[in-house]
């Protein structure tokens, strides 16, 4: 089950983003992105997939937990995965723009594979 929840939830968004990534062609400024979360509760489990900085927290005893990690250029090893794709970090933005470095769409940045994180 758990191995079939995570290929399917990684699946979703590797479509997802192509669905976003396919309405922008021809688009006259490239389209659009988004971030997006999604967690899933499965027989005591909680399983999270997220792309940008949409962020899960799992409140529990009047504490929030993150269970999530917000893909930002600002992290040394988003920094250092755009860097090694061919892209660049300025500003904590990629190619000095975008302030995520992961999202549905938003092609002019895309900078090796935009994959979600599953935990």
């Amino acid at each position: 089950v758990h191995q079939d929840l995570h290929d399917s939830l990684l699946q979703g968004f590797l479509k997802t983003d192509q669905q976003f990534l396919g309405l922008s062609q021809g688009m006259e400024n490239g389209g659009s992105g988004s971030t997006a979360v999604v967690a899933c509760i499965v027989g005591g489990w909680v399983w999270c997939a997220n792309v940008g900085d949409s962020r899960a927290l799992l409140c529990r005893n009047g504490r929030a937990l993150q269970l999530s990690l917000d893909h930002k250029p600002s992290r040394a090893d988003e920094a250092k995965r755009i860097e090694e794709a061919g892209g660049f970090v300025s500003f904590h933005r990629v190619l000095g723009r975008l302030a995520v470095s992961r999202a549905f769409g938003d092609e002019e940045y895309k900078v090796g594979v935009a994959k979600s994180d599953i935990t």
